[in-house]
């Protein structure tokens, strides 16, 4: 169980979507909090871990790994997520995260599908808007490996987009972070495939808007 709450004034969020995966990437359950952001489940089992996945309307979406070790009587694991607010425009443009496949920097279909559409929204529905891309890697490999694979992906979300139509002045940035910039921290650095894939990704800011 736990609460959902904003990172800047810690009220809480409600009726944000919870959504818990087990370490096999299959669905245990998917919740709404309550009024007070508040969620509760029993549809898990004692020390396993599971992606607990946030998300909820003009937030960003938060990813976290929990396991359920049990100290004490009451058999209750809590959990407690904070959601950071994106603006108006963000949320509106629907931007999506696009992953990739270990150790490889290719455009899969289904990131495909998601570049397209911002493509659209970038030629077709916000003219004016400037974005810089993301990427990074999961944990495993090299720091320096992980550092050149993910400029790698950085620069094929960025080809992309260009080929797509996308001017270049209104990419004004694609950079590399390596593993420096988890999305999910997992405990004792031990990943499972899961998490790892989380962590294999671009995502995209919104800088300007006209």
């Amino acid at each position: 169980e736990g609460q959902v709450t904003d990172t800047v004034n810690d009220k809480p969020i409600p009726n944000a979507s919870v959504t818990i995966v087990d370490q096999d990437g299959n669905q245990v359950d998917a919740l709404i909090a309550d009024t007070e952001g508040n969620y509760k489940t029993s549809n898990v089992a004692c020390n396993k871990r599971y992606v607990i996945e946030a998300k909820s309307i003009k937030y960003s979406t938060q990813n976290t790994s929990v396991v359920t070790n049990v100290d004490g009587l009451d058999n209750v694991v809590r959990k407690d997520i904070e959601l950071n607010p994106i603006e108006d425009v963000e949320f509106l443009a629907n931007l999506e995260i696009i992953y990739f496949d270990f150790d490889k920097y290719n455009i899969r279909p289904d990131a495909a599908a998601e570049l397209d559409k911002l493509a659209n929204l970038m030629l077709n529905i916000y003219p004016g808007m400037v974005i810089k891309i993301g990427s990074h890697t999961d944990k495993r490999g090299s720091l320096a490996y992980n550092e050149r694979l993910a400029i790698n992906r950085a620069n094929s979300t960025y080809e992309y987009l260009v080929s797509k139509g996308v001017s270049p002045e209104r990419i004004l940035a694609y950079k590399g972070y390596g593993e420096n910039q988890p999305a999910i921290r997992c405990p004792n650095n031990d990943c499972n495939e899961v998490e790892h894939q989380l962590n294999r990704r671009s995502v995209f800011e919104i800088v300007r808007m006209k």
